[in-house]
């Protein structure tokens, strides 16, 4: 297995597991050096995805012995720990600034949100149209093994042609190889007037620990003319929680497929 994987798998035991239920597993491994021992240990845990989870671990992690596995997942439990007490928040830039601005640009966030997903990432947008470096940052994603939801506003109703280009142009440039999402018509509320409510909301999200928000679209000339400020949030609960909304609504058909 890919070295990347078992980073990943680290990552997810570190980040998921309670932590006196690591701690056990870590000092279980360090009573052997022995990786031939590796395969007895994922009898400790009773959830099946977790212990397929701990198998796909222990088979790529070979070039190790027990204790240094131990390490590797302790070493990773204290960084999430670190990264979710002691979020970071950067203001994100693109438009007028004074020769003194040290903010990114708007391009500049997306794309670190982006190419820094390694499980999931899910992009939020009005608009979306001809952006070949977001695209094909997208696309090296997917070929990471990511999982990208894409939410876009409706190709139908009274939303004008950007609402046409968000969906059209992504299916356009990835088909089927990325899950597209709409906010249906009939899932919208109304306003006394009969007015419909818009998908109007920009934000990226990768692996519930990394999400852009902003007032952009993901249009050139949302990253490059126009005035647009953001939030970069790295950790904390944030990102996670926004993330779990999100599945949430596409679980109980509040998003739908075009």
């Amino acid at each position: 297995m890919s070295e990347v994987l078992f980073e990943v798998l680290v990552s997810k035991l570190a980040r998921e597991l309670p932590s006196d239920v690591l701690k056990a597993f870590c000092d279980r491994l360090d009573n052997t050096t022995a990786t031939a021992d590796h395969q007895n240990y994922s009898v400790m845990f009773t959830n099946a995805e977790t212990r397929h989870i701990v198998q796909q671990l222990l088979a790529s992690s070979s070039h190790l012995n027990s204790r240094e596995l131990a390490a590797w997942l302790r070493g990773a439990a204290c960084v999430h720990r670190e990264y979710q007490d002691n979020p970071s928040i950067e203001v994100v830039w693109t438009g007028p600034r004074d020769p003194s601005c040290v903010f990114r640009r708007t391009d500049q966030a997306v794309l670190e949100v982006i190419e820094g997903s390694k499980r999931e990432l899910i992009l939020v947008t009005y608009a979306a149209y001809r952006l070949p470096i977001i695209y094909n940052a997208m696309i090296s994603a997917l070929e990471r093994g990511v999982a990208i939801h894409f939410i876009g506003e409706s190709t139908t109703g009274e939303f004008g042609t950007s609402a046409v280009d968000a969906i059209r142009d992504v299916q356009n440039v990835f088909g089927k190889s990325i899950n597209i999402w709409i906010w249906p018509e009939s899932a919208r509320p109304r306003g006394d007037r009969g007015e419909i409510g818009v998908l109007h909301a920009k934000l990226a999200i990768a692996d519930g620990e990394a999400m852009f928000v902003t007032s952009a679209n993901l249009t050139e000339r949302a990253h490059s003319l126009n005035f647009e400020v953001g939030l970069l949030v790295k950790g904390g609960a944030a990102p996670r929680a926004v993330a779990e909304e999100l599945r949430g609504l596409m679980r109980n058909d509040v998003f739908g497929r075009p």
